[in-house]
């Protein structure tokens, strides 16, 4: 009676599990390399540019602590109020609870604000607006609370 197997046997089932293994790692690397030159091929207008809501104090300097800083620009619309769920937590009586928002629009290239039907409505730079423009350093009042907005802003 022949055996089953032969001593070629063990050796080419090696050989074939190193090729499929480099077989899977060349599949993962090219599939990489392709996600990668993707997002790097999108068009800058598409690109979402990042921004920063700074709190302000009653002297109009940045205030410090918690819930000074609101790094946006992770996503495409930003959510101010005093639900739990907003992005930008504002604990006050003046404000409402999905207050305002802000929306980049890849199409222009820019973040605006847009008051959500708020009692006491959504000033920039003084002057009160149900949907704004925003431009680097434009001053936010929600309920009494200012912010500064500042777009790319420097790294820290």
């Amino acid at each position: 009676m022949m055996p089953l197997s032969s001593p070629v046997d063990p050796l080419f089932q090696f050989a074939l599990r190193i090729l499929i293994i480099i077989a899977l790692w060349t599949f993962i690397g090219v599939a990489i390399w392709y996600m990668v030159r993707e997002r790097d091929a999108a068009p800058a207008w598409e690109r979402m540019q990042p921004a920063l809501l700074v709190r302000l104090n009653a002297t109009g300097r940045d205030a410090s602590g918690a819930g000074s800083r609101y790094a946006i620009g992770v996503r495409a619309t930003v959510w101010i109020g005093r639900d739990p769920n907003c992005v930008v937590r504002i604990d006050n009586e003046f404000v409402s609870q999905r207050h305002a928002r802000l929306i980049w629009h890849p199409d222009q290239h820019a973040w605006w604000i847009e008051d959500h039907n708020s009692h006491n409505g959504v000033l920039v730079n003084d002057v009160l607006v149900m949907r704004s423009l925003l431009t680097t350093s434009d001053i936010i009042s929600i309920g009494g609370v200012r912010f500064r907005f500042e777009i790319d802003p420097p790294q820290s």
